[in-house]
């Protein structure tokens, strides 16, 4: 148990670690990990999941909503937990992404329909709504 303690330990050290993830690595090279380490690790608060998942949402800026939700259940972070810290974030709006989008593009109004398309496959890859970036479009049609 303390090999694998200071293991989990060595790995916290280099980066931060869903207990999800942790746990898979630490199977890898030990076959079982006993909860005690886990609950160590906690108590002490080398792992939290919260703590990770904020600083994955704030590290990766350029993804949306959806993308981001998806990547942190993939590291098993709890749904509650996920839903908390990307609810807590401040979001631009659908109207100030997409006048962000145009600027960086050089887009002016109206918007031909091969550009207008290619914004809102844009913007729905971030997590916007279709509907909502439709109603945002409209003004530059």
């Amino acid at each position: 148990m303390k090999e694998i303690y200071g293991h989990a330990l060595k790995l916290l050290a280099g980066r931060d670690y869903s207990t999800h993830r942790l746990c898979l690595k630490l199977e890898q090279r030990f076959e079982t990990v006993p909860e005690e380490v886990i609950e160590r690790l906690r108590l002490e608060g080398f792992l939290d999941d919260r703590r990770f998942a904020e600083n994955f949402v704030r590290s990766r800026t350029r993804r949306g909503r959806l993308q981001l939700e998806a990547d942190l259940e993939r590291h098993g972070v709890p749904a509650d937990v996920i839903r908390e810290v990307i609810e807590s974030e401040n979001w631009p709006t659908a109207r100030e992404i997409l006048r962000a989008k145009m600027k960086s593009s050089k887009l002016d109004s109206p918007l031909r329909k091969k550009d207008a398309a290619r914004l809102s496959r844009s913007m729905e890859r971030l997590g916007y709504d279709a509907e909502e970036i439709l109603r945002e479009m409209e003004e530059f049609l």
